[in-house]
């Protein structure tokens, strides 16, 4: 072999003679690494770890120009020449088509992971774009993503993607130095959780734990998002340009103008936060930031959000997210029942009189805070484990206090992630249970704010507001008003209600419950034509979720069919009386607040579109 690796090309008639054999050198040794074939094209990953896709007939002609031109590929292509010293390209190709071919067909859905922190079975992995590392960061902790990917080519793991490189962590933070950065948002108006604990923990608190949680990427079991709200002049930018700045090391730009499309395909392969300012919700309800709630929803649970679309060329692509985000506007976006329960809500209050010397300060903690985000990053992947436990244990104790599951994996995410970057000691049980009391104001507050309503409870509410298109007056009746006073006055709307597919009946003292019922068809096309274009157009399988409000509000499927005038069809009996306005008896003052009481379910009943058996007349 000579020291020269500029080959020549043999000429093509000439391959397999001169005394040239075929050889089978090691596929570890090939600085080009196989990673599958898919139809007529072979799949790979340069040396410098980049993922690229070829027709296999072209790969001859790639040979010393893309693919082996460093001096490891020319050393390793000198193993094709012939007794010329020529390089025999045909049998070299047909060596590497070969290889793809042996590492197995091309999974589409096979995992790809870009910038962000990542679980796996040996602990938290940091993905820094060329480089991934494991904790504690040391020199031999680091191994470049091609390194990564002949590994993972191995055992079949995930594919690890190169992408430019990011800031690599460094020594982990101080506990004071995360209190620095707490103190610091103390720049800004935030309200305190509770009221009348004016020194107890803010919102900033709960924005603080937000951040701390967004560090960690995919790690945590579940990821919350941060909405900020607040007028001209509270100071939303800014404080996003710091948050942002805190979490550098693991996020990407502050965005404030974004497509879908656009979000979507920055975030895939990701598990870093997402940080958009000036997210404005529209008019409409269809603007970019209403699209991508959908997005971050599921980034927020279990492996991320994942989506699968088809390309030109009849394959299938996908796309993953995980991570959370923070979302700054001066209108508050209007979250879905679902969004709700993910989303911490934060508004801030406008600040006072400008101060002089004020952007300076601001200036130099947003630096300050850039410059400390490596540190953050390699404190919270130190304290990974810690985290997941502290989680687990304020969930017990949320759930001890009767919370629900999504509520308390919300408040336990944010009283976790605030501990992650202010203490160094676990949880115990005991104190759990104290740093949940701490955060029983949020809880309360997000209870009593709340709009999220049982979907089968939204359904019967949509049936009650549809216009009956029968006058009254000056104005058209609602279904939920005819109901009313078909059971104040029996008969009076029979027949109209029998029109969309509704009857009122009474039942029989025997029965579990008599009633009143409000029977439901559950194929009636004035039915359907009313609830198309909403969440409720299959009706019957939404007002199943009724059960969920207790056996009170559970519907039963009827086991004939029933007629609605001239329809006949199956229907559902939905339970009325938790439903119904109080009867006010004689000389009771309408205005006076008194408690809800359960009905008497074995009152005795009486023939159908009768009034219910309160105790009391309706007359």
């Amino acid at each position: 072999m000579t020291d020269s690796y500029v080959l020549e090309d043999a000429e093509p008639d000439s391959e397999g003679k001169s005394g040239a054999v075929w050889i089978e050198p090691k596929v570890e040794d090939c600085p080009v690494i196989p990673l599958g074939f898919e139809g007529g094209y072979v799949h790979f990953a340069l040396p410098e770890g980049e993922l690229r896709r070829e027709p296999a007939s072209k790969i001859a002609g790639m040979l010393k120009t893309d693919l082996f031109v460093s001096l490891e590929g020319r050393v390793f292509l000198a193993q094709w020449r012939d007794n010329d010293g020529k390089l025999q390209r045909d049998m070299a190709a047909q060596w590497f088509v070969d290889q793809c071919r042996k590492a197995g067909r091309w999974d589409s859905d096979r995992p790809q992971r870009g910038y962000g922190v990542w679980s796996t079975l040996d602990g938290p992995v940091v993905h820094a774009g060329d480089a991934v590392g494991r904790w504690p960061f040391g020199d031999d902790d680091w191994e470049s993503v091609a390194e990564a990917l002949r590994n993972g080519a191995r055992t079949r793991g995930p594919l690890w993607l190169l992408r430019p490189p990011a800031p690599r962590t460094g020594k982990p933070a101080t506990i004071a130095e995360g209190e620095k950065l707490r103190e610091l948002m103390n720049l800004w108006n935030f309200a305190p959780l509770d009221p009348r604990d004016p020194e107890g923990l803010s919102e900033a608190d709960a924005l603080f734990g937000w951040q701390g949680t967004a560090l960690l990427g995919a790690i945590p079991p579940f990821r919350p998002h941060a909405s900020v709200s607040g007028g001209a002049g509270a100071g939303k930018t800014t404080l996003s340009r710091l948050l942002q700045a805190a979490g550098s090391a693991n996020a990407g730009d502050l965005l404030d103008s974004f497509s879908e499309a656009g979000l979507r395909n920055g975030l895939s392969g990701e598990a870093r936060a997402l940080y958009l300012d000036e997210a404005e919700p529209s008019v409409d309800g269809q603007g970019p930031v209403e699209k991508a709630l959908e997005v971050l929803r599921r980034m927020s649970t279990g492996e991320g959000s994942t989506r699968r679309q088809g390309d030109t060329g009849g394959r299938t692509a996908g796309q993953t997210a995980v991570g959370s985000a923070y979302l700054a506007s001066i209108l508050p976006v209007q979250l879905g029942d679902a969004m709700a329960t993910r989303v911490v809500e934060v508004r801030l209050r406008l600040l006072g009189k400008a101060k002089g010397g004020a952007d300076e300060k601001l200036k130099e903690a947003i630096d300050w805070a850039r410059e400390i985000s490596p540190r953050l990053l390699s404190r919270a992947v130190r304290e990974a484990k810690r985290y997941r436990a502290d989680v687990s244990l304020l969930k017990a104790a949320l759930g001890e206090s009767g919370q629900t599951p999504r509520a308390a994996d919300l408040v336990a995410a944010l009283a976790a992630g605030r501990r992650l970057l202010l203490h160094d000691e676990a949880l115990t049980i005991e104190t759990a249970r104290e740093e949940a009391a701490r955060w029983s104001a949020l809880i309360r507050n997000r209870e009593e704010t709340s709009a999220a309503q049982n979907p089968g409870q939204a359904c019967l509410s949509r049936i009650w507001a549809i216009n009956s298109g029968q006058h009254s007056k000056d104005r058209h009746l609602t279904i939920g008003e005819m109901i009313q006073e078909q059971l104040e006055s029996p008969g009076f709307h029979e027949k109209v209600l029998k029109t969309f597919g509704l009857k009122i009946e009474n039942g029989h003292g025997a029965h579990e419950r008599p009633g009143p019922w409000l029977l439901i068809s559950t194929n009636h096309p004035a039915l359907a034509r009313a609830l198309a274009g909403t969440h409720f157009a299959n009706w019957r399988g939404v007002l199943e979720h009724l059960a969920d409000l207790g056996e009170a509000y559970a519907p039963r499927p009827l086991p004939t069919p029933v007629r609605f005038g001239m329809h006949q069809s199956r229907a559902l009996a939905v339970p009325l009386t938790p439903w119904l306005e109080r009867p006010v008896g004689l000389g009771a003052d309408p205005a006076e607040v008194t408690p809800f009481e359960a009905p008497v379910w074995d009152a005795p009943g009486d023939r159908a579109s009768r009034p219910a058996s309160h105790g009391e007349s309706h007359d």
